[in-house]
């Protein structure tokens, strides 16, 4: 494996340079870290990241999160995923129409939406299962499905894919939570959601983030639209010590559209 870095690499970028290096990643993992490699972390002589700069946010070392814990229940009422550290976990049966599956991030095809990308292909280089959410039919779920991002101690990366078939109607509430028990340790959230929507397909989707202040948190949430597709999203930030929610969409079918609201509350030196 071909695990070049960029010059002198800072001592998070060299810890990167060594799970990967530990990892042995092969094939789409192998041409997701080579991409990431051109660029490193996100800085600010990136154009598009030259007011959130992770390099110099994530400085120090951070050892890959243990993902071994288990998350208590939140109040929602519905079906519930929880990802600690990047690892996926849910219980019960999903309604009907939604298959949710756990799969090899090696089995995941690489989201040219996000090609270019450095976080989003830092992500599918390290994490090690990608969560699939299959919504199947042309049906309409009539209760949201919430998505957990819960951060621990260290850095973790996730991997969502949704899939949701022609004339299929879905809502995802995806939150992006800082440690359980918040002593104001470093922490370095990585996500990436990926939604494929098919002909005439809904998807509503709002994104919540109250990570702790101490915590770098980043989200890249991309979608291709069929024909007639709509995505509605709501984003909410509150900030932290870096964060950065993006999102990025295609068209790729005529009468495809998609509605965008999105607010941050900040306050000290919470950044968003």
């Amino acid at each position: 494996m071909n695990t070049t870095l960029l010059i002198n690499p800072t001592a998070f970028e060299a810890g990167l340079l060594s799970s990967a290096s530990a990892t042995g990643l092969t094939g789409a993992r192998e041409a997701a870290w080579a991409a990431f490699a051109q660029t490193g972390l996100p800085h600010r002589r990136l154009e598009a990241w030259k007011w959130t700069d992770l390099r110099a946010a994530l400085r120090e070392p951070l050892a890959q999160a243990p993902a071994n814990d288990v998350i208590a229940p939140s109040p929602f009422d519905g079906f519930e995923i929880a990802l600690l550290n990047g690892a996926a976990q849910w219980s019960g049966a999903a309604p009907e129409g939604v298959e949710i599956t756990s799969v090899a991030a090696e089995a995941a095809a690489p989201c040219a939406l996000a090609s270019d990308h450095p976080l989003a292909n830092l992500v599918c280089a390290l994490a090690t299962d990608v969560v699939r959410i299959a919504v199947t039919g042309a049906r309409v779920i009539d209760r949201p499905l919430l998505i957990r991002h819960v951060a621990g101690a260290g850095q973790a990366h996730a991997r969502i894919l949704i899939d949701v078939e022609d004339g299929a109607q879905v809502s995802i509430i995806e939150t992006f939570e800082g440690p359980p028990s918040s002593g104001g340790d470093a922490y370095f959230s990585n996500s990436f959601t990926e939604a494929r929507l098919g002909a005439g397909a809904r998807l509503t989707r709002s994104a919540l983030q109250e990570g702790d202040a101490a915590g770098v948190e980043a989200n890249l949430f991309a979608a291709t639209l069929g024909a007639e597709a709509h995505v509605e999203q709501t984003a909410l930030a509150f900030g932290g010590k870096a964060v950065r929610l993006e999102t990025r969409l295609a068209y790729e079918g005529d009468g495809a559209g998609a509605t965008l609201n999105s607010a941050a509350m900040l306050s000290g030196a919470r950044h968003a």
